[in-house]
């Protein structure tokens, strides 16, 4: 294990049989990025007190949540814009939701279709950058039908742990 940055971040070196397991979770669970995981020459494990990313090629690509790998806001902004269906919200909900708040319905004003406790990336009206990846709440087509309540669970948004970490990573690469 190798330390950086005073200490914090910690580097956990992978071994082979590790990452060909990772890629093949990986591509299962994130088709899109398929391309991206295969053609990858390294995966490192970066940590920081409690947060884990996987760092592919460089790029902070994933990080660990609740037992399973989620996509970081810079792995959709800079590599794979299209990997989870896009939720646009009004300039009124991006102040909440980039200080942790839950998506509600009335801040939606575009999305794509999507599942009950599916991935979606949440985009700030511009479409140009991802704020947040959360968890749906609710499948797409009843919430067309709703006009209150919350629709998605907000869990990795900019200005975050993980947010923090992957700037880190970006700026000692």
């Amino acid at each position: 294990m190798k330390l950086v940055n005073g200490g914090r971040l910690q580097i956990v070196p992978l071994r082979k049989k590790e990452v060909k397991q990772l890629k093949q979770t990986l591509t299962t669970l994130y088709p899109k990025a398929s391309q991206l995981i295969s053609d990858c020459e390294e995966i490192l494990l970066i940590k920081e007190g409690n947060e884990e990313v996987l760092v592919i090629d460089g790029t902070p690509a994933f990080k660990l949540h609740e037992g399973t790998y989620i996509p970081t806001l810079v792995l959709i902004k800079l590599r794979v814009r299209d990997l989870l269906p896009k939720v646009v919200v009004d300039e009124g909900a991006v102040k909440h939701i980039i200080n942790g708040a839950d998506v509600m319905i009335p801040g939606i004003v575009e999305f794509e279709e999507f599942s009950k406790d599916g991935l979606v990336s949440i985009w700030e009206p511009k479409k140009e950058t991802p704020i947040a990846i959360g968890k749906a709440l609710i499948d797409s087509k009843i919430m067309k039908e709703l006009k209150k309540g919350k629709a998605i669970k907000n869990i990795h948004y900019v200005g975050d742990k993980v947010w923090n970490l992957t700037l880190k990573i970006i700026t000692k690469t």
